[in-house]
């Protein structure tokens, strides 16, 4: 009897020894990524079809080692995306590093009443999901874009909920303002566009002008218990966002670029991360000027010279060698 209530204590200390080693694991800080990609809009929306589901698949196999969250086409309606932003915020872990990723059109509109004095440019940015319109109408308001106002909320929420210790890195291949026509060599080579010339709820477009007020990408909440974040945008607010085509596949150009030159190691120094998707961009797609936004400084690149200029290109190959 006695060898039997021994047995029992030591097998019932490693069973709760074995359950708390299990409650730590699965609180341990994690890598996390929910990736949100819309090309399938459909027809009756007045949206171009785009190639996120390329972006999609080429980012869940960059992202080895995350706890990958999908959300695409008809399922990234505005509620969709909403409802899936809460349940991947609720499942975060203080100490988490998330990327968030939109593959969409994205849309400028005309400021809501009640905070029109909040833009200068009197024009709200928005992510278009899978059940926004392109035009107002009698039946649409614009009730299913999604206004920057409101995803920074969503964002404020994640930094909140990984706390000061994670990290949030946000990556917008979406374009707010077409305000660049489409080009003949576009044409020629069925280069897509994301996003749309036309200010959703204008009367006039000629009203506005995005040119005019050269806005920061995003109004970043500061607060030491939220986590540091990291914003980058394909584009800026007043520029056009174009596809690359590599080897006959289309992507989005902050994509591919990102799944270029991405390792986790480099996470350990973001302002080369930065500066290596800037130089890759600006070698896919130069006519565009990727947008960065952040709540800490990041360390400003050199300044160029005709010496420098040649040295570029080994120099990038230094930069990605640190990251293998």
């Amino acid at each position: 009897m006695q060898i039997h209530s021994i047995f029992g204590t030591i097998m019932k200390r490693l069973l709760i020894s074995l359950f708390c080693i299990l409650m730590c694991l699965s609180a341990a800080a994690r890598n996390r990524a929910l990736l949100i990609g819309i090309g399938e809009y459909p027809e009756s929306s007045g949206w171009e079809k785009i190639s996120a589901a390329n972006d999609m698949r080429i980012l869940s196999s960059t992202l080895t080692g995350y706890d990958i969250t999908v959300l695409q086409d008809e399922k990234a309606t505005y509620a969709g995306i909403k409802n899936a932003f809460g349940q991947f915020t609720a499942k975060c872990t203080p100490g988490d590093t998330v990327i968030v990723h939109f593959s969409c059109h994205g849309q400028q509109m005309v400021q809501e009443k009640e905070n029109i004095q909040e833009e200068q440019d009197r024009l709200d940015e928005a992510l278009v999901p899978f059940d926004a319109q392109r035009k107002l109408s009698s039946s649409y308001k614009g009730e299913n874009h999604l206004r920057d106002d409101e995803f920074g909320l969503m964002i404020d929420r994640l930094r909140e909920r990984v706390s000061n210790k994670g990290l949030v890195i946000v990556l917008l291949d979406a374009c707010h303002s077409d305000t660049a026509f489409r080009s003949a060599e576009d044409e020629e080579k069925h280069i897509i566009i994301r996003g749309a010339r036309d200010i959703f709820g204008a009367d006039d477009d000629s009203k506005y002008d995005p040119l005019k007020y050269k806005k920061p990408l995003v109004n970043i909440q500061e607060s030491d218990y939220l986590s540091d974040v990291l914003y980058i945008s394909a584009c800026k607010a007043y520029q056009v966002n174009r596809e690359t085509i590599q080897n006959g596949i289309g992507y989005g150009s902050l994509t591919y670029s990102f799944c270029q030159v991405y390792t986790e190691k480099c996470l350990q120094d973001l302002s080369a991360l930065v500066t290596i998707v800037k130089k890759d961009m600006g070698r896919i797609v130069p006519a565009q000027n990727v947008g960065i936004s952040a709540n800490f400084e990041l360390q400003a690149e050199p300044k160029q010279t005709a010496t420098s200029v040649k040295k570029e290109e080994s120099a990038l190959d230094r930069m990605l060698n640190r990251f293998k």
